[in-house]
Order: structure tokens, then C-alpha cells, then sequence
């Protein structure tokens, strides 16, 4: 997959959302620092409104609590800090405006879907998907209880929840939330452009993931034409190029696929946006495909380099591009940095998700392919046949990667003595 990080523009329009509801007599001087630190979070202007929202935080302190201008601020500059991949000093931000709130008793229920939306997105981005499912849960019904079913809280809510299902491979769970959101979406007149664009992104994602590219592309599109009514720099945008990308790199289509990418990725570097992390993964795979092993390592440490600073050398995310840059090192036939490289991924896969996810079989693949290259096809066939089993339990009835590793255990097997399959196909 292209990436896995929350996108940026989502919690922007979740901020933009929350400040409805958290209208209050504000002392000016707060007032001030907030609505101008706001405005340029919004306009993407990241170094200028950090001080100003910092400023109006350290003043909402001042007020007798529980008090939501503290809330208010707290809140955004938690979202400030997610955009930009600081977790350590957004998490902290998120737990105190969720105190805030809950200590308001019955009278700060409705803002507590907010808070536990943006925790949740939090728990998404730091690889901890099974805490935020619940969370983004509670989100929904706290939101529709509030505010109704077709508020844009509930929404919000619900689009994040259908991405974390997503990411963690319950894909009729997910495409369910999708559907429903989108049919809500369309329907109503009110809804933010942006907002449709990246759910619009959101759910093709999925569809990619299942290989379904004939629904995918259409979703894509239609993201693509209401982005750019907002300007060619949005950052949803850069999203949709992003999956477009992948999609015909899929479809081994790297002449159209190429062109996205580096255009998706020309708008991160300009916004100093961490997303160029999966611009340059994604380069990375078009590279490997096109057997230039180099430019894909170039592109694979790139892309290392951003994740592992946004998120730590033990993430999901980290992983994924650690198996890439196996794949690199396999292909210049350098097995023992490349067995390495994917024992180190596997592990944090394994830790991570468990070993039922198709990402892990992705994994195990590449290790068989470095076994088999070192003349180990027994141990190469070993991890071709955990691959299927795990594959067969994750996707749908000829899905190409599944066919592929059916293919890949196959061939290999007949090289091998019958004995020895036999045994590996009836262990436990």
C-alpha cells in the first residue's frame, strides 16, 4: 500500500468542525492567538500557528476549569502536532482536553465525541489500530446522540472508523461504513468538497487493497475533480494522485503510474507534508518493478528515513518499507542484507497485527524468494505455504496475490521430494 499514515486535510476539517460547538464569551486576547492560529493550521501554515495556538493554550490555563476554551485549544494543537508527526506531544494534549471534558459532567458530553475522534486518529497513526477501533466507536454514538446521524461529527467519526478497519483487513466491515457514508455524502447539498474528496480517497484505497481496480478508478476520479476546484496544491489531492498511482503501478502501468507519483510527491516536499514518505515508497515499488534496484533503494531509504523519524524504528509502517528495501537488496543479489531486512519487518509485523494479515504474507513471500535464491527451497517453500494459508483467509477468491503465491509454492514443490511436502502440508 501506498501509506498508512492519517491524512492531514482530515483533521483539518475535523478542527474546522469541532469550533462550532465550543463557542464561548473568550477573553480577547485568547480569542485572538486562537482564531489567527487556526487560520494558518487551516491554510497549512504549520510554523506560524504553532506559537499562536501554544500562546492560547498556556492563557486558557488561566481560566477556572473545567473551561472549554482550554478544550478548544488543547484540542487543535494535539491535531497540530499529528499532522506533523510530533505523537509524543500531541498524545499528552489529546488525554488532558479528554479530561477536561469528562470532568464537565453531562454538559461536556457533546464534546467528547470530538476529543475521542482525534484520540482515535492518534491510536491509528501509532500503529495501535485495535485501541482505536473502539474509540472512534464511542465517537460515533456520542456524536449521533449529540448531534444526529448526519452531523458532520458523526461523519467524521465514521469515515476514520471505516479507515482503521480498513488498515486492519476487515474489508466488508469497512466497505459497509464506506458505502453508507458516501450514499449520506452525496445526499447532502451541505457537504465540504474536500470532505467527499477524501472519502472518496479513503474508500478507493480499499478497493486497491482488494485489487478491485474497475471500482477503484471511478472513485478516484470523481476525488480528483472536486480536490482540484480547491486548488492544485490540496493536500487531498496529492492523496488522490498518490492512489492513482498505485493503482496503475499495480496494473504494471508505470508509464502513467510514474508521472502521479512524483507530481503527488512535488506537493508534499512543498508543504514540508511527512505524507512524502508514501509518494517515495510508492516510487521505490515502480522502480522495483522496473528491475532498477538502485533508484529503489534511493527511494526506500527516503522513505525509511521519514517514517522512522515520524514514528520509530518499531512501527507497522516502518515494516513495510523495511520489506520493500528487502525486495532492492534481493534483486542486486544481496541476500544477507536483504534476509536481514525482512526477518526485522517480520517481526514487527508479527508483534504489530499477529500473523493473519495479508501484509504479513506479502512478507512471507519476499522471505521465500531470498530462500529460494540461496538455494534453501525447502525453507523458501515453507514460508510460499504459510503465505497461501494466510492469504486464503484474507482476501477474496482469485485475488492476484493470491494466485501468485498458489503459483510461486507450486512450481516450487515439484522440485521437491514428495516426502517433504507432504509433512510441511500436514504439520500443525
Amino acid at each position: 500500500m501506498a501509506r498508512w499514515m492519517s491524512r492531514r486535510w482530515s483533521c483539518v476539517i475535523t478542527l474546522t468542525l469541532l469550533a462550532p460547538p465550543f463557542a464561548a464569551a473568550e477573553a480577547a486576547s485568547w480569542d485572538n492567538n486562537f482564531d489567527q492560529g487556526l487560520c494558518a493550521f487551516n491554510a497549512g501554515r504549520y510554523t506560524e500557528a504553532l506559537p499562536l495556538l501554544v500562546a492560547s493554550l498556556e492563557q486558557s490555563r488561566a481560566f477556572p476549569p473545567p473551561d472549554v476554551r482550554y478544550v478548544k485549544s488543547a484540542h487543535t494543537l494535539a491535531l497540530l502536532h499529528e499532522v506533523q508527526g510530533r505523537f509524543d506531544q500531541s498524545e499528552p494534549l489529546y488525554l488532558e482536553a479528554r479530561k477536561t471534558v469528562e470532568a464537565m459532567g453531562a454538559s461536556g458530553r457533546s464534546l467528547l465525541g470530538y476529543v475521542l475522534d482525534g484520540l482515535g486518529e492518534l491510536r491509528f497513526d501509532q500503529g495501535r489500530w485495535n485501541e482505536a477501533e473502539p474509540l472512534l466507536r464511542q465517537s460515533i454514538g456520542l456524536c449521533r446522540e449529540s448531534h444526529g446521524a448526519q452531523h458532520p461529527c458523526t461523519l467524521t467519526a465514521q469515515r476514520h472508523l471505516a479507515q482503521v478497519l480498513s488498515a486492519k483487513g476487515s474489508v466488508q466491515d469497512a466497505e459497509t461504513v464506506f458505502q453508507k457514508l458516501l450514499e449520506t455524502l452525496h445526499q447532502k447539498p451541505s457537504t465540504p468538497p474536500e470532505f467527499l474528496a477524501g472519502s472518496l480517497e479513503n474508500f478507493a484505497s480499499l478497493y486497491i487493497a482488494e485489487a478491485r481496480y474497475e471500482l477503484a478508478e471511478p472513485l478516484l476520479k470523481e476525488s480528483l475533480a472536486l480536490g482540484t476546484q480547491q486548488g492544485d496544491a490540496q493536500p487531498v489531492v496529492a492523496d488522490t494522485l498518490l492512489d492513482l498511482g498505485e493503482l496503475y503501478r499495480l496494473e504494471h502501468d508505470a508509464a502513467r503510474a510514474e508521472p502521479l507519483l512524483k507530481r503527488a510527491l512535488r506537493i508534499y516536499e512543498t508543504a514540508d507534508d511527512p505524507h512524502q514518505a508514501g509518494a517515495l515508497n510508492e516510487l521505490g515499488l515502480v522502480a522495483l518493478d522496473q528491475g532498477k534496484f538502485a533508484v529503489a533503494k534511493a527511494h526506500f531509504k527516503r522513505s525509511l528515513t521519514f517514517y522512522q523519524h515520524v514514528f520509530g524504528p518499531a512501527h507497522v509502517i516502518v515494516a513495510r518499507v523495511k520489506a520493500g528495501l528487502a525486495e532492492a537488496f534481493l534483486g542486486e543479489r544481496n541476500l544477507r542484507e536483504a534476509k536481514s531486512l525482512i526477518q526485522e519487518a517480520m517481526a514487527t509485523e508479527k508483534k504489530a497485527l499477529g500473523e493473519g494479515h495479508s501484509a504479513f504474507a506479502r512478507m512471507l513471500i519476499i522471505a521465500g524468494r531470498i530462500e529460494e535464491q540461496d538455494h534453501c527451497a525447502s525453507q523458501a517453500a515453507a514460508y510460499y505455504r504459510e503465505a497461501v494459508t494466510v492469504y486464503r483467509r484474507t482476501l477474496r477468491s482469485g485475488h492476484p496475490e493470491l494466485l501468485q503465491a498458489e503459483q510461486r509454492y507450486a512450481r516450487l514443490t515439484k522440485s521437491l521430494p514428495k516426502d517433504s511436502v507432504q509433512a510441511g502440508e500436514d504439520a500443525p
